[in-house]
């Protein structure tokens, strides 16, 4: 009974997949008509009986089913995996907190997260019912809860930033008075949990890894283009555009002039 649910319930995930991508009216509608038979498939087997018959199971189906079984099958994690209709008003709603913090997500990340979090399915529950490994759906899991930590910043700065007055001016302070490792490419600040630090590192997300690696050699550390691109062994001409990058999507954000590129290495970069 247990094994059987289970591909039913494959079944159903995957024809719904298939309705998602099917352009076809006259494909969809026999796809919508199998997901309805599945749908009445599973209902049966989780209750014992038909499920039109609200009276109960009759005598005769009684003696269809294994109770035992089916009691532990019905308690089973594996039968409590949502529907897409349970969360789509969420999933799908861009003003609701929860559909933001999902963003940047995968759907894979997305499925295991609700799956285990909002579910209570254990990794070896989800493994076999996406027909993927255990160690797959932890990693998707480990994935999901970076990116929604890093979600859950995101909105809480931006919250202070409406309530501050945060500049250029700050924001280069804060670089400075910092120290920056190269190596875990990380910038440490006396005290972190300040909001000026949070904000900062706000707006340096925002900037490409190397971007941000350019800009803060040169901000933080003092290092002159020669250094930079001496270390990163690249060419001084992509170290400004680098810098310069980063400079200006820094100064869109906080409403500074932006700094003109041009072909050659700038004394407007060297001396900024």
């Amino acid at each position: 009974m247990k094994s059987l649910l289970i591909e039913y319930l494959e079944s159903k995930r995957l024809t719904q997949a298939m309705i998602e991508k099917c352009n076809d009216e006259a494909e969809l509608k026999i796809l919508k008509s199998i997901l309805n038979e599945l749908n009445f498939i599973i209902k049966w087997i989780e209750c014992g009986h038909n499920p039109t018959d609200y009276r109960g199971i009759n005598r005769r189906q009684v003696y269809l089913v294994d109770q035992q079984t089916l009691e532990m099958a019905v308690e089973d994690n594996h039968y409590r995996k949502i529907s897409d209709e349970e969360y789509s008003d969420y999933l799908l709603n861009d003003n609701h907190l929860s559909s933001r913090m999902l963003k940047g997500l995968s759907n894979r990340e997305i499925e295991t997260f609700i799956m285990m979090k909002c579910e209570g399915m254990s990794a070896g529950d989800v493994a076999e019912l996406l027909g993927i490994k255990t160690t797959s759906v932890e990693s998707f899991i480990e994935r999901a809860k970076t990116k929604l930590a890093a979600n859950l910043e995101d909105f809480e700065v931006e919250q202070l930033i409406k309530e501050s007055r945060f500049s250029m001016k700050k924001l280069e302070a804060v670089i400075m008075l910092s120290s920056y490792d190269y190596q875990t490419d990380t910038l440490n600040f006396m005290n972190e949990s300040s909001d000026e630090y949070r904000i900062t590192q706000y707006y340096l997300r925002k900037l490409k890894r190397v971007e941000k690696r350019v800009y803060l050699l040169k901000r933080c550390c003092g290092k002159t283009i020669l250094e930079i691109s001496e270390q990163l062994k690249t060419k001084q001409e992509t170290v400004e555009k680098n810098f310069i990058n980063a400079h200006n999507l820094l100064s869109e954000q906080l409403g500074c002039e932006p700094i003109k590129q041009t072909r050659r290495i700038s004394k407007t970069v060297r001396s900024a």
